[in-house]
């Protein structure tokens, strides 16, 4: 008697619902006090000061992250300060992988196993008469998920 596995074919090559994949801010960029004319820069793997994201409910997935980066915080009265981004002022983390630097100026291609950190630093240059009070400006990480 011959039999069939077409019932169990069949159930393999359905597909199953993926997890959840979500992209969160989990921590601002901060410079702290700067003193006026004093170039101040913040590492990426600062662990108070730099900003971070986080990447979630991924199984095993190639990603690309891109940053949409100021050159200038906005200030009071209209004031504005510098900011610049070098090549390793960014890093990603994953369970298996230790802190990665890499250039948040130009897209990164990596792997992400289960969940992934994304680190962010930065400089600023104020001027010597550069106006004091807060500033801010936004940054914007896309993920595309490949």
């Amino acid at each position: 008697m011959t039999r069939t596995l077409l019932l169990g074919l069949a159930l393999l090559a359905l597909p199953r619902a993926l997890p959840a994949q979500s992209v969160t801010g989990i921590r601002n960029l901060t410079f702290g006090t700067v003193i006026p004319g004093v170039p101040t820069t913040v590492l990426q793997n600062d662990a108070v000061r730099s900003g971070q994201f986080r990447i979630a409910g991924v199984i095993v997935r190639n990603v690309t992250i891109g940053f949409t980066l100021p050159t200038v915080m906005n200030g009071p009265l209209g004031a504005t300060m510098p900011i610049t981004f070098l090549n390793n002022s960014a890093g990603f983390t994953t369970v298996f992988q230790g802190n990665t630097p890499f250039n948040p100026n130009t897209p990164y291609n990596e792997t992400v196993w289960f969940n992934a950190t994304i680190t962010l630093g930065g400089r600023v240059n104020p001027t010597p008469t550069q106006r004091s009070g807060n500033y801010t400006a936004n940054i914007v990480m896309t993920v595309i998920f490949l």
